[in-house]
Formats: C-alpha cells, structure tokens, sequence
C-alpha cells in the first residue's frame, strides 16, 4: 500500500516564487466511476502545486466510488496566481494506478486568506470513463470532491 504524503520533485527547477502555504482538508468524494473489473475503484487524491513539482497525497479507501477520506493532507506551498491540479485515482497493486477524474483550482480566485473555504468540485472525468458500460448505472451523475481548504499568504 502507498503512503501518504509529499513528493518534492523540485530538485532541478530552483526556486520558484510562493506565496502562501494551504492545507486542504480532504472530505469525501461521490460518484466515482469504477475503474477495476471485478470491486469498486480504491480511490485516493492527489494535489500538485504546479510551482516546483510539490504533491501531497491522501490515503486510499479500499472498494468505494463515493469514498469518505476525512483527512488533512500535508501542507503545500503555492504560488496564488498558479493553478493547482487535483487527481483522483485508483489504486492497484499489479498495475499503474488508473486516473479517474481532475480538476483544477485557483487558489488567489477561489479561497480567502486566513479562512477556511469550503470547495465543492466538479470533477472532470477521464476520457475512458465517459461512456464505459460501468460508469451507465450512475448516468448523468458528475463525480464530486469535497475539499476545505485553508490559504495562509506569506508576509
């Protein structure tokens, strides 16, 4: 089983600017299409900053399409007039874990400093999951993620 946690790819790209740190509670996800054959997707999200290759990841929840994480990521420095990008996948054990669903959000547009703000995202689903036989039972349901995320600007 994956761990959670960060992943600081940044060793090549210098120093890029921030300006702030978030900490995003993960809450729950719905309507996830199933990727794996025979169970349900085991589902877990996965935050990238876009800045300097810094991703945090949740736990996965075993056989779930509409998981309940509950759970606080490690904290990510951002740069606010950068995009971040919000994975969801499925994880395996003898393969790549597939890609569900993405989304992305800007962080200076969309959260206010020093509050908590509550996000509901749509998420965008994968190509392979739009029309797949598996994904009929749910028509016309769009995956959702529940985020809260917490935006504290650097002096």
């Amino acid at each position: 089983e994956k761990s959670a946690g960060v992943n600081n790819d940044a060793k090549d790209q210098g120093m890029k600017a921030t300006t702030g740190v978030i900490i995003i509670h993960c809450v729950s996800a719905a309507n996830l299409p199933t990727a794996d054959l025979l169970s349900p997707s085991d589902p877990y999200v996965k935050v990238h900053n876009n800045v300097n290759g810094q991703s945090v990841t949740s736990r996965a929840i075993q056989d779930n399409n509409d998981p309940v994480f509950n759970e606080t990521l490690q904290p990510l420095t951002i740069d606010e007039e950068q995009a971040i990008s919000i994975e969801i996948y499925d994880e395996d054990t003898m393969s790549a874990d597939d890609l569900l669903c993405t989304h992305t959000v800007h962080i200076g547009k969309e959260c206010e400093p020093g509050k908590q703000t509550e996000l509901k995202l749509e998420m965008q689903l994968e190509p392979q999951y739009m029309y797949s036989c598996k994904f009929k039972k749910k028509k016309n349901k769009t995956p959702t993620l529940v985020l809260n995320i917490t935006y504290t600007k650097l002096a």
